[in-house]
């Protein structure tokens, strides 16, 4: 699987367990069209880099603690599903963060 491929799969994940617990991550829809944006690679890395993409999620997380996020796939990705090593860097942070913010938190 190519990694445009690999990183689109991931964006579906995320999108199809959000709304399976029932929270519409509609931002995300938005910014990624769906999984579908042109540009998905820049698109995600600025999803991954920007404060405000942070401000928007903390609320889910505390809320959802199994809501699953893209910082998550990434992270836990050995490729960083070919994403730059800032953004990477940024998913493995925010992902102890939000273990910090929602202790037991298991997406």
């Amino acid at each position: 699987m190519s990694q445009e491929a690999a990183l689109r799969t991931a964006v579906k994940r995320v999108i199809d367990q959000n709304r399976s617990i029932g929270y519409t991550p509609s931002r995300f829809i938005q910014a990624t069209e769906d999984g579908m944006a042109i540009n998905i690679f820049d698109v995600c890395e600025r999803l991954l880099t920007s404060p405000e993409t942070l401000e928007h999620l903390e609320p889910a997380v505390t809320k959802y603690r199994t809501l699953l996020t893209l910082e998550d796939e990434v992270a836990r990705d050995p490729t960083a599903l070919g994403l730059s090593e800032a953004a990477h860097k940024s998913a493995n942070e925010r992902v102890q963060y939000f273990t910090q913010i929602c202790p037991g938190r298991r997406p």
